[in-house]
């Protein structure tokens, strides 16, 4: 029973004693049954081993007890240690915080001051003001910065521990003597302009402000001076400014006040002096009104005292001259607003006449303008007649007379081409045709011209060189350079007199007189147009080519006609002088540079004609005018050409939208009424990039402009032109894109 207690109390020591007495059973059966001992005595013995057993495991139990005790105590023990030690730890960690915030609030302080110095440091250094410390009772320089040396010219090394006076800076003592006084009597002085001597002897003017300061007890002097020579010169040249402005206005071409807003005239130029008298003080209603203003002084003033201007017109006579005069009375305005008020009169005579000749200018652009847009149904027109008599004498059979007939008509249709192209050129809305040409033959044309129309007894001889180098530029535009010199030099030579035309190859040196009047250097073709008048004074000479200036009366010329005779003679890369002298007659030189691909081109290849202008594809025809379109189609389905025609842009797209994949090339007018052709060549370049397209217009080359070749355009017609003209454009497009 014991046992079995102890094993349920305690499981380990009872299943010893468990196996101990069974051990105990075994051994007393096997020694009774082996040794024949007496069953008691085993039992005794059993039972002795089992006591001793049972008190073991008493013993070891209250053993363990114990330990168990001891552990607990120990473990309180320890728990109470690690708090402690916890607790202590917690505190070393607040003290150490405590002490790294303090060392880094001292680092942090010390790196501050350390900037700080560092700043002050880098002021001083790198000021670009002089600045230097001195002690106060001997004047010695105990530092100096960059600034100092850089304005004086000065070392460290040979200022430190020497003085002003050692170095002799001071340019005038009494500058020195000043500052002296100051920091005794207050201790600082500001802005002191004074002059100081720099090391290699120049004297600058200088801004210098000083203090006394002590540094370890012992008084210095800090100063800092600023070079302000430019400033000073920059003030001085402002003063010269107001004497120059002052010289301005007593230059002023026109009679000048200035009144303050009480009225006071406070400023007169000498004009207006000489006119109102000397005007400065006197108020604006006691000026004398000797010009027929009247009230308009005192009402101009008043209203440009509220911020507004009065002008006017008013006239006089000077001499049995009129004189116009135009008067303006306007505010003067100020960072505050209006400070004063100004008045001029000035002479307009010359100015409105001016107007006058710009009014006549503008009429002529009005021409111009007219005669471009006359000109785009007049070239269709001739287009028409100049296609038909080409095509009706292209007809098998015809007489002879007819054929002389048709030939007149497409000379007349030409020579009225050339009029209309005339007519632009003079309104200056057609541009230089740039081909190559012989001047000799616009010299011819003009000369034949005036031999029938300028009076018999002035005679025109002409000496025309033979061998002249070819000129790129537009023949047609020199022939009205030259019949505007030729009409100059008849009106010269009313009495009778000699007009001459001469031609030459001429090349000008850097030195020679020619060039010296105006071309550069280079080879010219120069033509001289001179005649045996009463010549001009140099100052009309002068004057010669400027727009509008004429020596006729009113209603005889415009001024314009050498004027455009200079424009144009310049736009061809050449000159226009002019030579003359009273008694001594007048020569005008026109120089035109020689071509330098004149040979190249000269001897290109001939243009094809006849067969060789044969061709084939399919061309759309786009014009507005019936017979132009007829015209074309019969000119080129006649040399293999398959054509369709559109009377519009928007029909021209339309026929592209339907057979568009079989369309070659297309002649397009550029004036047509809806979307034009301008827009319709850029519709159909957006639809087919690579489609050529030859451009014509009867508003001559001067509808040409350079985004009509930038838009895609293969190449430009003018109309009028000739069948052959025609399929030869279209056969070298073609041609090309083949």
């Amino acid at each position: 029973m014991g046992c079995r207690r102890s094993r349920s109390l305690f499981p380990f020591p009872a299943a010893l004693c468990a196996v101990l007495l069974a051990a105990g059973r075994g051994w007393a059966a096997a020694d009774t049954a082996g040794a024949g001992l007496p069953g008691d005595a085993v039992r005794f013995a059993a039972g002795l081993l089992g006591v001793f057993l049972l008190g073991a495991l008493g013993w070891v139990v209250s053993l363990r007890r114990r330990v168990r005790r001891a552990s607990a105590a120990l473990a309180a023990a320890r728990e109470q240690l690690e708090d402690r030690v916890r607790a202590r730890t917690a505190e070393l960690d607040a003290a150490n915080r405590g002490l790294r915030e303090q060392a880094e609030a001292r680092a942090r302080a010390e790196a501050a001051l350390a900037e700080t110095e560092e700043r002050f440091r880098t002021a001083f250094r790198t000021s670009p003001d002089s600045i230097n410390i001195n002690r106060l009772a001997d004047g010695l320089y105990e530092d100096i910065n960059e600034g100092f040396t850089e304005i004086t010219g000065y070392t460290a090394d040979e200022v430190i521990g020497r003085t002003s006076l050692d170095l002799d800076i001071w340019a005038d003592p009494g500058d020195r003597a000043r500052l002296v006084e100051g920091l005794r009597r207050d201790g600082v002085v500001r802005n002191l302009e004074a002059r100081f001597r720099m090391k290699d002897g120049r004297v600058i003017r200088g801004l210098l402000s000083a203090r006394v300061i002590d540094f370890a007890g012992v008084p210095h002097i800090l100063s800092v001076a600023r070079n302000i020579e430019d400033w000073a010169q920059a003030r001085e040249a402002l003063r010269e400014g107001e004497a120059r402005l002052r010289s301005v206005i007593e230059g002023m071409p026109c009679e000048f006040f200035v009144f303050d807003l009480e009225g006071q005239c406070t400023i007169v130029n000498s004009r207006a002096r000489a006119c109102w008298g000397d005007a400065v003080g006197r108020s604006v209603g006691e000026i004398p009104d000797e010009t027929q203003l009247g009230s308009r002084w005192e009402e101009g003033f008043h209203r440009a005292r509220v911020g507004e201007t009065l002008e006017d017109d008013w006239e006089r006579q000077s001499g049995g001259t009129r004189v116009v005069y135009h008067s303006v009375i306007a505010p003067i305005g100020g960072p505050d607003g209006i400070v004063g008020v100004q008045a001029l009169h000035m002479d307009v005579t010359e100015r409105q006449e001016l107007e006058v000749q710009l009014s006549r200018a503008q009429k002529m652009e009005a021409v111009g303008t007219l005669a471009s847009g006359v000109a785009h149904d007049f070239n269709n027109l001739l287009q028409g007649i100049l296609g038909f008599a080409e095509l009706a004498a292209q007809e098998p059979g015809l007489p002879e007379p007819a054929l002389a007939h048709l030939g007149r008509i497409e000379t007349a249709a030409h020579s009225a081409a050339e009029l209309v192209h005339s007519l632009l050129t003079y309104g200056r809305r057609e541009k230089p045709r740039l081909d190559l040409f012989d001047l000799n033959r616009p010299v011819e044309t003009v000369v034949a011209m005036l031999r029938r129309t300028i009076p018999k007894m002035i005679s025109i001889e002409t000496r025309l060189a033979h061998d002249l180098e070819p000129c790129r530029g537009d023949a047609r535009q020199l022939e009205q350079v030259f019949l505007n010199l030729g009409t100059n030099a008849r009106d010269a030579v009313p009495g009778g007199g000699v007009l001459t035309y001469e031609t030459a190859t001429v090349t000008l040196e850097g030195d020679s007189e020619e060039a010296r009047s105006g071309p550069s250097p280079g080879r010219y073709v120069r033509c001289t147009v001179t005649d045996t008048g009463a010549g001009m004074d140099p100052e009309t000479a002068q004057r010669i080519f400027d727009p509008f200036f004429t020596t006729k009366q009113v209603g005889e010329g415009t001024g314009l006609g050498l004027s455009t005779a200079y424009g144009v003679v310049t736009n061809h890369g050449g000159y226009l002088t002019c030579e003359s002298a009273p008694g001594e007659g007048t020569r005008f030189a026109l120089y035109l540079p020689v071509y330098r691909g004149a040979a190249t081109e000269a001897n290109g290849a001939p243009a094809p004609e006849g067969d060789a202008l044969r061709g084939h594809g399919t061309i759309l025809v786009v014009d507005d005018e019936e017979f132009v379109r007829a015209i074309a189609r019969t000119a080129l389905e006649a040399r293999g050409y398959t054509v369709w025609l559109a009377e519009s842009g928007e029909r021209a797209l339309e026929l592209y939208a339907e057979r568009g994949g079989a369309v070659d090339l297309v002649l397009l007018d550029l004036g047509m009424p809806g979307m034009g052709g301008r827009r319709c060549l850029e519709r159909l370049k957006e639809r087919a990039p690579g489609l050529p397209v030859l451009v014509a217009s009867g508003y001559g080359r001067a509808a040409q402009p350079q985004g009509i070749l930038e838009a895609g355009a293969e190449g430009f017609l003018s109309k009028p032109y000739s069948l052959n003209e025609l399929a030869r454009r279209v056969a070298e497009v073609l041609g090309a894109r083949a």
